[in-house]
């Protein structure tokens, strides 16, 4: 199953305090970044699809 865009937040927040509380986190970073790139393109992409069906809405009307 897909993680939600809600359930990547979720895992982001967890590990931002987990390189924030151990002295090793920096090494989680790549981790985060991954993160976070995954709910950009993830909210990305549904701002295209509501864009692209509010193209077609207003042309139907």
């Amino acid at each position: 199953m897909t993680p939600t865009v809600e359930q990547l937040e979720k895992a982001l927040l967890t590990m931002a305090k987990l390189v924030s509380s151990r002295e090793d986190g920096e090494a989680y970073l790549p981790i985060c970044r991954r993160l976070e790139a995954e709910i950009n393109q993830r909210r990305s992409a549904q701002s295209y699809l509501e864009r692209i069906k509010g193209m077609a809405s207003s042309q139907m009307a």
